[in-house]
């Protein structure tokens, strides 16, 4: 790349500056066009991967088992939901020594198995182009 932009510079400034300038600028446009076209891609994909995540954790119910930001791994007893915030009470621990915990929703690092899953928006673009 920085070949391509020293020999246009070099170009330019034998003689035909015009030509060279304009060749630089076409290289530079298509630079700032890649940038902004992937900076649109990735908020695009972003905004699908939260959109998601909300979901899944929208639809948590008692018996799906999730781990916290903190590392702990349990399975929801209950859903607890208080002027829009939601808590889970997770149990967590082998038998005969298990700890009952209290987990905000902000808390939720991952989702590990689930009874009821929201359709996976991927599967769900297979299926339409299997169909057609």
């Amino acid at each position: 790349m920085k070949e391509i932009i020293e020999t246009v510079t070099a170009s330019s400034e034998g003689g035909a500056s015009m030509g060279g300038n304009i060749a630089l600028y076409i290289i530079l446009g298509v630079i700032v066009l890649g940038v902004i076209a992937m900076m649109i891609y990735s908020f695009i994909s972003r905004k699908k991967q939260v959109k998601f995540a909300e979901t899944q954790r929208a639809s948590l119910v008692a018996g799906d088992v999730i781990e916290t930001v903190g590392g702990i791994i349990g399975k929801i007893v209950t859903v607890n939901e208080n002027a829009g915030e939601r808590e889970f009470i997770i149990e967590t621990g082998e038998e005969g020594r298990r700890t009952t915990l209290t987990v905000d929703a902000k808390a939720l690092y991952r989702v590990i198995s689930q009874q009821n899953p929201p359709p996976d928006p991927k599967a769900a673009k297979k299926n339409k182009s299997e169909q057609a």
